[in-house]
């Protein structure tokens, strides 16, 4: 492969690894009438103007005898303004045809890439962007180096033989500005590109699933595995770095001609999807249970395994970088000059290929699924298995997620319309630079906002000067031959044209660009502006400076879906920009929407905004708590989940303070008719498993307000109460009477109950409230014999059971009896509290839906011990508990370590009596029935 130094010794480069390397020769063809040559020439005028030159005839010799970088701003005899390098230091540099990503030029063994490679990046816009916001293909969004120019003017340049001038990023274009200008032999224009600064080839890593940790409570019970969540889809590539421009002014050009080699930079290819995530495994099947040996009895068999989750989609493919835009050479030359380049120069100035898109992620794998309960034995000699029975299965496993899509490649860099080899014709009088026509060299700022005032500086400015924005024209507020005041007019925003024009508008200065910020002023959703904006709704935003290709960043997060209404208004939806599990204030998340646009430094304002929140209190017993039920089971859970579906992108914040054993908190011995006494004793929570009155439920109130006298953002209350005011004791305890069961009922589950509610809808004034019921722990279904263990496990000492010494003698009267306490408490129960509700929506004027009582609906053959019982029991003749042991295990713990607060025998068995998995699901779905009018979709 040739050197650059064997390049530039080469008058037609023929080797064909050499990429699109061609000779260019003068004709007449090439050469054009610039229709902006004039506005070229004032532009230049206005530069030099601004350095102090009125004639270059007066600037003197500018040498360029060392290898060179061009930096922005002027190069003039006598100032510094370019990096030189010495001679030797391209002895090991070599143009490659196809360079590596980021590269054009390799770097071996020189001090060359500390001037640019940790000095530059690039960071085009879309390294932020999942590909879920698609964007279009447009010049926009092209990675442009920026439009600092850099300048090299004098009298007469010399560029010395063996000189290489090498173009790094931050420099895009240099203009050489001469009467006379001489080219030594072998000159070369290059440039280099910076690395990017990310590797697309990395994959990657697929997330974690959860290890399966849901066990079943109940032989019949599979626990299926979560489906594994989407892969993220890869990143875009970078787009690559346009080459440079060059631009010539000079009369006379004499000696050689140089070489050009300002290709764009390749595309990066876009990075690989991730790899779907697996599924979860599903949960092995609930262990057996062996029970008597005497009679070889099983309490439960093996259970069937899970099946496991699916496995997640692979994320799409990043799309392709765009190819850099290839480089311009213009040469502005009188007839004479142009005859020094006759007989042809190299140049390679082709735009950079696109990068391919990324390949799809594969799909995540199916979880496995669960293996069937561990087998267990009974009786005397050990010979019976409480295996699985008929039917019984292990889980199945879940299916592969399906691959992610390609990504879509880039687009080839631009040419340039009119050419990328230009020679256009001048006279020598516009080379000749003698500043006398008005000209504008500059802005007080150069980035200003709609209303702001600025300065225009120049020379030579009448006093007729008018000043137009683009199309909107402006009078200035002030003016002097050398500087003008004016207002920034409502113009789009982004790079605006500013022209100087006088004699009645027949006369233009030169253009110089303004760059107009946007700036938010306010945001409105609904035509109205709330103190809490709803994530996933639309908004309007108002303000000036705006303009069609401006991204909205919510948090640093992009907001799909923007749409440009005019310069003053744009419309898009409102994103809440956090991960699932980030929940950074339940009164209000603070967020930042700013505008930008696709180039360093253009942003607006940052804007505040308080996005909604959904709070939900959960306020209660432990029906509401989910005694001996995983989180999972809860019906509060099952709800909570269904509120996020329903909310879709608000931030759910459940406030839970409901307990195993909560009472209302009503003393019904100290209240009278007209008053009600409040429970005195305050002590502190337990854990939720732990059977105690305290705190109470109007206590847990207290505590949420934590001093407040009210709490208006309250959104939702899930709560219950009155059956441990009542006392589970009194409801089975076969000697109470009728009347006593009833007055109880009355004072706690509607007096009790009403005053609670009165005091909710007073301190949490914008709350709905779901007040759930009860059902009979004990019914006709009831197997009558397994009534005895239950009521030994609650507390009763039952004559002929293990562990109740000197109890009660239960006959099938008694049982009657029992039964028919639960049935009056069920039944006047949910008379009263409904009674309470109503009265309390009435006396307050509140709206039907304010208040919802739901019943459960359980019937006869949902209680304990029935044919299609919905609550735990407890072991026969064992008296274990029937909740499974993750819960069940940790609670005898916690009971032994709190039995000043409450009955170790009661509360190592508490599961007893509530409700199932499946019973919670029952609450759950009874709650939904009614959800639409209290919570409705958004």
């Amino acid at each position: 492969m040739p050197t650059l130094r064997e390049l530039r010794t080469s008058r037609i480069v023929t080797n064909p690894r050499i990429r699109d390397v061609h000779v260019v020769k003068h004709v007449e063809g090439l050469v054009v009438q610039d229709l902006f040559l004039q506005s070229k020439v004032s532009e230049i005028k206005a530069l030099l103007a601004e350095h102090g030159i009125d004639d270059l005839s007066k600037t003197g010799k500018l040498d360029i005898k060392e290898n060179i970088v061009p930096t922005t701003g002027l190069l003039r005899p006598g100032l510094t303004g370019a990096f030189t390098l010495p001679q030797n230091l391209f002895k090991n540099v070599e143009l490659i045809d196809r360079p590596a990503a980021g590269r054009s030029v390799s770097q071996r063994r020189t001090r060359l890439e500390s001037l640019w490679a940790s000095s530059y990046r690039p960071t085009p816009i879309g390294r932020n962007f999942p590909n879920l916001f698609r964007r279009p293909k447009s010049a926009h969004f092209k990675q442009v180096a920026p439009l600092d120019e850099a300048v090299w003017a004098a009298d007469e340049i010399v560029i010395h033989d063996d000189v290489t001038v090498l173009f790094t990023p931050q420099t895009s274009m240099l203009i050489i500005i001469a009467n006379t200008l001489r080219i030594g032999r072998n000159v070369v224009f290059t440039h280099t590109m910076p690395d990017f600064d990310f590797d697309n080839s990395e994959v990657i890593p697929q997330r974690t699933q959860r290890r399966q940790d849901r066990v079943p409570n109940r032989e019949n019970e599979r626990i299926r595995g979560n489906d594994g969540d989407d892969g993220r889809d890869g990143r875009r590539g970078h787009d690559g770095t346009s080459a440079p421009t060059f631009e010539l002014f000079t009369a006379n050009l004499e000696g050689n001609t140089p070489s050009f080699y300002f290709s764009g930079q390749d595309g990066q290819d876009g990075q690989q999807g991730q790899q779907g995530q697996d599924g979860q495994d599903g949960a092995r099947g609930s262990a057996a249970v062996a029970g008597s040996k005497l009679f070889a009895r099983c309490e439960r068999h093996s259970g069937s395994g899970g099946n496991g989750g699916h496995g997640g989609d692979g994320g799409d493919g990043g799309d392709g970088g765009d190819g850099g835009d290839g480089g311009q050479v213009t040469f502005y030359l009188t007839d004479d000059a142009r005859q020094a380049l006759s007989g042809g120069f190299n140049v390679s100035l082709d735009p950079g290929r696109a990068g391919r898109g990324g390949s799809g992620g594969p799909g995540g794998r199916g979880g496995s699924g669960g293996a069937l309960g561990s087998s267990a034995s009974t009786g005397i000699l050990g010979k019976t298995s409480c295996g699985a029975t008929a039917g019984r299965t292990a889980g199945r496993n879940g299916r592969t997620g399906n691959p992610g899509r390609r990504g879509d490649d880039g687009e080839t860099g631009t040419r340039f319309e009119n050419g990328n080899v230009r020679f256009v014709a001048v006279d020598e009088d516009s080379i000749r630079i003698q500043l006398n026509s008005p000209i504008i060299t500059g802005f007080s700022k150069y980035q200003a906002k709609v209303g702001d005032s600025i300065s225009i500086n120049g020379r030579n400015l009448p006093s007729s000067l008018k000043v137009r924005f683009n199309d909107v024209e402006v009078t200035p507020s002030s003016t002097t031959a050398e500087r003008v005041s004016v207002t920034v007019p409502a113009v789009e925003g982004g790079t605006v044209d500013v022209v100087g024009t006088y004699d009645n508008g027949r006369e233009e200065t030169n253009v110089i660009t303004l760059k107009v910020l946007p700036e938010i002023h306010t945001v409105t959703q609904g035509g109205n502006t709330p103190s809490r904006f709803v994530p996933s709704k639309p908004i309007s935003i108002n303000g000036t400076g705006f303009s069609p290709d401006l991204i909205l960043m919510v948090n640093g997060r992009p907001s799909p879906g923007i749409e440009f209404v005019s310069e003053g208004e744009l419309k898009a939806d409102l994103i809440r920009p956090f991960e699932d599990d980030e929940f950074p204030n339940a009164h209000g998340e603070e967020v930042s929407l700013q505008l930008i646009a696709n180039e360093p430094g253009f942003a607006s304002n940052e804007f505040p905004l308080t996005l909604d929140t959904f709070r939900v209190l959960i306020l209660g017993d432990s029906i509401v708590w989910g005694q001996g039920l995983q989180e999972h089971e809860k019906f509060r859970n099952l709800l909570l989940e269904e509120l996020r579906e329903r909310k879709s992108q608000k931030g759910i914040y459940p406030e839970m303070h409901a307990h195993s054993g909560a009472t209302i908190g009503y003393d019904m011995e100290q209240s009278s008719a007209g008053d009600m006494v409040m429970d005195n004793p305050n002590l502190p929570p337990l854990h939720g498993e732990i059977p105690t009155s305290y705190p109470t439920i109007l206590q847990q109130m207290e505590i949420q307000l934590d001093g407040q006298s009210s709490d208006e953002t309250i959104d939702l209350i899930l709560t219950d109460g009155g059956i441990n005011d009542v006392s589970i004791s009194q409801i089975l305890h076969p000697l109470t009477k009728d009347e006593d069961l009833n007055n109880s009922i009355d004072f706690h589950c509607y007096r009790g109950a009403k005053q609670m509610l009165q005091e909710m809808v007073t301190r949490f004034p914008n709350a709905k409230i779901i007040y759930t019921g009860y059902f009979k722990i004990i019914s006709d279904d009831t197997d009558l014999g397994a009534i005895d263990y239950l009521l030994t496990a609650i507390g009763f000492k039952v004559a002929g059971i293990a562990g109740a010494v000197g109890g009660h003698v239960i006959n099938r009267r008694v049982r009657r009896e029992i039964i028919k306490h639960c049935a009056i408490f069920a039944d006047r129960a949910h008379a009263g509290i409904r009674l309470a509700i109503e009265e309390v929506k009435n006396e307050n004027g509140l709206n039907a839906d304010h208040i919802t009582f739901v019943d459960p609906g359980y019937n006869d053959q949902n209680a304990a011990f029935a044919s299609d019982s919905m609550l735990f029991g407890i072991g026969i003749p064992s008296l274990n508990p029937m909740d499974n042991d993750v819960i069940a295990v940790p609670r005898v713990a916690e009971c032994a370590l709190n039995e000043d607060r409450t009955n170790v025998w009661l509360c190592e068995r508490a599961s007893t009596g509530h409700p199932t998995p499946e019973g919670a699901e029952q609450y759950y779905l009874k709650i939904l029935e009614v959800l639409d009018a209290i919570v409705p979709v958004d």
